[in-house]
């Protein structure tokens, strides 16, 4: 009935699917329900109904409710204390939430008896020699140091590194966090040459198991990432001399973007293989993807939104199972364990004159701050500090948002033009005196730079940055060193979709239906013209109207050498960038981006083959090899929520886990015939028998726009041409 145990446990679990996805209302509702069935079918001293106490109390913390919080933890106490009895080790996790919490309203005596009788208790129940009993040493010894107390703390952080030591492997990742945490403490102590063997060691422990990632889905590799970030981003704060420059760059070189660099070296393999088992499991994967991406776009009925979000996570768990499971029947000896990039080997890699510039957003006590590693081909690496990620995600953010609306109202282009000063002002100085006598610069963003119009950066004296280099944006610093020897030929052009009738309802996620851009098949015409008259003998497919579909895309593709997708793009609304935002299996942020194709805004069956939106997720499940260019005149294809150290999670990504070379994308809307301009000129450009690279071709298509607009206007408008961006490696 509906009044049972295993209703109000059901209930449980549906709240906290929905407490991940961000809906903390639903969530609160769901519990207090499943603690009233509890409470009314089991009594109140039972420990059900105490854990009911405990995870209501834990979302009205998340709540900021700590009242709330600290009635329902004391609850749950009093509740077990009842049921099992003074020091049994069920009270231990109990009494752990409830100090934080006080520690978090500054109540730090009430604190310090919590833990220090979860100590007690982890002891008497384990003996003195426990990694139970070391989490609570660690515990008591945080609420010392958060105190200010760091004598306190210093022999409890050490006593509970000894006991993991005793009696956990060697490279232990709760070893590593002991060793950061002594190592963190010794730095607020203000002893940083002691510190710094600490969290070196901590570091090497958390990075010697990468391997790891070749095995793990992507969201389980990203978890496991972001405990490296975090270890590295203290151990840049204890190796700050100009001598340790290259030594932390190469620990970057190591980890940044590793997530992504496994999961296409996966798919390079499974690709590549014959073994019929590979290639059902690569099926399979692709099959999840597209199932994934038509529920989170479907219609449906808001009565039934907990069903659906039970849905997609059920989907999202099956395309973590597929992934793991291509992992296992792919295992060959090189998967997993590919060499790491060097410094000596990317530098190696660089074109003379060509400056590398690897940014890395990380946390430093004062809160959250960027860098960059600057180097060229002779591999004298220099760190450079760039401040407050604060000041200069608001920066680079205002400014990219004011050349967009500058397209619609020029008369932005003042402010526009002031925010550019702005982003200038934070970067220019420290970067700038690098860049001197460069012809080139090749960028590995993280954060908001990955959204930031290189091309239209002041540079002083009313020059833009184009003006001076060639810009190219790579995902890793090791893609320099990735070589695709497959050969592809023709060109694939995709223009004057059929989206279906714009007067219907948008999808979830969407805020609006997409009309026909019918400026997009002259623009496609234009670009066979001149593929025609340079690469005559290779073949051209167009796909047009209804026939620019999700299927006839994938059939389509694979082996050709140029890719020219001119159609709408999309980016997500925040009801759907929310749910993203969680570590829990669901929405996933590659499903948040993409390209609008044929019959998007017809009505659509769940189980119908494609519904118009080819997300950056199954974009990833192409097989692009051996394709040179993929050309999306299509807007803000650029965009994307961002995962710390590996990129935009989007269409940059989707193309470069397909295994497509360099893709050109935007970072807002350009006028129709802006666009048309400048695809054609880029492709002439790069078939010409100049050979320009893509970056090469873009550059030509950008500097002859802004030379135009000076002569015609008295102004650089980069709001017309800065958009674009070149990002992989060609």
């Amino acid at each position: 009935g509906d009044e049972h145990r295993h209703v109000a446990s059901g209930m449980g679990n549906l709240a906290n699917l929905l407490r991940s996805q961000g809906d903390l209302v639903a969530a609160r509702g769901l519990l207090e329900q499943s603690l009233a069935i509890r409470q009314k079918a089991l009594g109140e001293g039972h420990p059900h109904v105490a854990q009911s106490y405990q995870d209501l109390a834990s979302l009205l913390k998340a709540q900021g409710d700590f009242e709330g919080a600290r009635t329902f933890y004391e609850r749950a106490l009093e509740t077990q204390r009842a049921a099992y009895g003074e020091g049994h080790i069920a009270l231990a996790p109990t009494l752990n939430n409830l100090a934080l919490l006080h520690n978090a309203q500054g109540q730090h005596p009430e604190a310090l008896a919590l833990l220090n009788e979860s100590l007690d208790i982890n002891r008497k129940t384990h003996g003195e020699r426990h990694p139970a009993v070391a989490m609570a040493l660690n515990n008591l010894a945080g609420q010392h140091q958060d105190m200010g107390d760091y004598q306190g703390a210093r022999p409890l952080f050490e006593e509970g590194l000894a006991i993991r030591r005793d009696t956990l492997p060697a490279d232990h990742p709760e070893i590593a966090a002991s060793l950061k945490n002594v190592a963190a403490l010794m730095s607020l102590a203000g002893d940083g040459d002691a510190a710094r063997p600490f969290f070196d060691e901590s570091l090497k422990i958390q990075t010697s198991r990468l391997d790891l990632l070749a095995a793990l889905s992507d969201r389980e590799g990203a978890l496991y990432l972001g405990s490296v970030r975090d270890i590295y981003s203290r151990w840049l704060a204890a190796f700050q001399r100009p001598e340790d420059a290259t030594r932390a760059w190469a620990h970057l070189l190591r980890w940044k973007g590793a997530g992504t660099a496994r999961l296409l070296e996966r798919a390079q393999v499974s690709r590549a293989s014959s073994d019929p088992s590979v290639l059902l499991a690569m099926e399979m994967l692709t099959a999840s993807r597209r199932a994934l991406a038509a529920e989170a776009y479907a219609a449906y009925d808001p009565a039934g939104a907990a069903a659906r979000s039970e849905r997609i996570r059920a989907l999202g768990k099956e395309k973590e199972e597929r992934e793991r499971l291509l992992a296992r029947v792919a295992d060959i000896p090189e998967l997993g364990r590919q060499t790491a990039p060097t410094p000596e080997a990317v530098c190696a890699a660089l074109p003379a004159h060509t400056l590398l510039v690897d940014f890395f957003r990380y946390d430093t006590l004062e809160g959250r701050s960027y860098l960059a590693f600057v180097t060229t081909s002779d591999c004298d690496v220099v760190r450079i500090e760039l401040g407050t990620a604060n000041a200069l995600d608001g920066a680079v953010s205002g400014w990219r948002g004011l050349l967009a609306k500058t397209v619609r109202n020029p008369f932005s282009a003042g402010r526009a033009d002031l925010a550019g000063e702005r982003v200038a002002d934070l970067l220019w100085p420290a970067l700038g005196p690098h860049f001197q006598g460069a012809k080139a610069v090749w960028l590995v963003p993280d954060g908001s730079l990955s959204a930031l119009p290189w091309a239209a950066l002041p540079i002083g004296e009313g020059r833009l940055l184009v003006e001076d280099v060639e810009i190219q944006v790579l995902p890793t610093a090791g893609a320099l060193l990735t070589d695709d020897d497959t050969e592809a030929r023709g060109l694939l052009t995709l223009s004057d979709v059929e989206y279906g009738d714009p007067a219907g309802t948008p999808a979830p996620c969407l805020s609006q239906t997409f009309a026909p851009l019918r400026d997009t098949g002259p623009e496609s015409d234009g670009v066979v013209a001149v593929w025609e008259r340079k690469r005559r003998r290779e073949p051209v497919v167009a796909l047009r109207g209804r026939s620019a579909s999700e299927a006839a895309l994938a059939d389509s593709a694979p082996g050709m050498r140029v890719l020219h997708l001119a159609t709408h793009g999309f980016f997500a609304d925040e009801r759907c960038q929310s749910t993203s935002q969680s570590d829990g299996i669901g929405m996933n942020p590659m499903l948040l981006s993409g390209l609008v194709l044929a019959g998007a805004n017809d009505p659509h069956d769940i189980l119908a083959t494609g519904d118009g939106y080819l997300t950056a997720e199954e974009v990833a499940g192409l097989d692009l090899r051996g394709t040179e260019l993929v050309l999306l005149s299509a807007c803000e294809t650029g965009l994307g929520l961002t995962r710390p150290s590996e990129g935009v999670m989007g269409l940059q990504r989707g193309f470069s886990m397909a295994g497509a070379g360099a893709v050109v994308l935007s970072l807002w809307s350009v006028p129709d015939q802006l666009t048309s301009e400048l695809m054609q000129q880029l492709v002439d450009d790069a078939l010409s028998k100049k050979g320009l690279t893509p970056a090469a071709a873009l550059r030509s298509s950008q500097l002859e726009i802004l030379e135009r607009s000076r002569r015609e206007h008295n102004s650089a408008m980069p709001e017309t041409w800065a958009a674009w961006l070149v990002s992989g490696h060609d």
